[in-house]
């Protein structure tokens, strides 16, 4: 998981977090591929988030960008490195 995070409010129950980067998620997914991701939660974790496009709340306005696409190939420790422009 890499990912960043834009926050506001509090952990108390009134966070409000858009998060976006790269993850390997065989639960979600099905699969280990590195894949682009985003989350949302309107309430601190409490009863409200999800991943990319699963359910109401996050609006994808560009269809440049897949959420959930497997991102290939993908840089290793002291081997081969790659970049991705989005």
């Amino acid at each position: 998981l890499s990912q960043l995070w834009v926050l506001a409010g509090s952990f108390d129950g009134d966070l409000n977090s858009i998060e976006a980067g790269w993850q390997v998620s065989p639960d979600l997914y099905g699969d280990n591929n590195t894949r682009l991701f985003t989350y949302w939660t309107s309430d601190a974790y409490q009863a409200t988030g999800c991943y990319n496009l699963l359910c109401s709340g996050f609006i994808q306005v560009s269809s440049n960008i897949a959420m959930g696409a497997t991102i290939y190939p993908v840089s290793n420790y002291g081997g081969s490195q790659y970049d991705i422009s989005i």
